[in-house]
């Protein structure tokens, strides 16, 4: 293998570009019907606990 190509940039497949035409590869995930975000049991209640305690070391630095 010489060196001239070895250090050759491959060029794309056909159909694929590589502007930021229509035909360019989208990589953003589709919302498509059948998933769901994941719901997470308690986490509103982990919420509520850390305003109360992020509150609390609010106010004792306030007192200094």
């Amino acid at each position: 293998m010489s060196e001239q190509s070895h250090l050759q940039v491959p060029t794309p497949p056909t159909g694929i570009s590589r502007g930021n035409s229509d035909s360019s590869i989208n990589n953003k995930v589709q919302n498509l019907p059948g998933y769901t975000t994941p719901v997470f049991k308690g986490k509103e209640e982990q919420r509520a606990k850390v305003q109360v305690e992020v509150a609390s070391k609010v106010r004792n630095v306030d007192s200094f």
